[in-house]
């Protein structure tokens, strides 16, 4: 994958660190010069989201603060642009999730093959909107 000359600009959001630091390592494999913000709670991601430009938002659905579901509704709301990726290891509404303006909905465990086609699509939109 050709990597853009200006870095993906990713928001990792999970309560789980050891989730955050793989997910990190995904992103890697495939972005190697992204630019990664990890947060612990959906109130600081919003912050992340909302404090710069972010192309990528990979986010847990349950976590301290607001989950996933009602932080992809505010930045829709917000009319902010970037890829998100809604993830959850228990149950997720994927309907709900779509209706709030996520456009990926994954199960944990997720394939972390599947996070090249989520990483296309950022760069293609951040690209379109230059």
């Amino acid at each position: 994958m050709s990597e853009s000359p200006e870095p993906l600009r990713v928001v990792v959001a999970d309560d789980d660190e050891l989730v955050r630091l793989m997910v990190e390592q995904a992103v890697r494999a495939y972005a190697p010069n992204a630019q990664i913000v990890s947060v612990a709670d959906g109130g600081t991601a919003l912050e992340a989201c909302t404090g710069a430009p972010v192309d990528l938002l990979i986010t847990d659905d349950q976590m301290p603060v607001m989950t996933g579901t009602e932080l992809t509704r505010i930045l829709r709301l917000g009319s902010y642009h970037m890829v998100i990726l809604l993830t959850s290891g228990f149950y997720l509404d994927a309907d709900a999730a779509r209706a709030a303006g996520a456009d990926f909905v994954f199960a944990k465990p997720w394939n972390i093959a599947a996070l090249r086609r989520v990483i296309e699509l950022a760069l293609q939109r951040r690209e379109s909107s230059h």
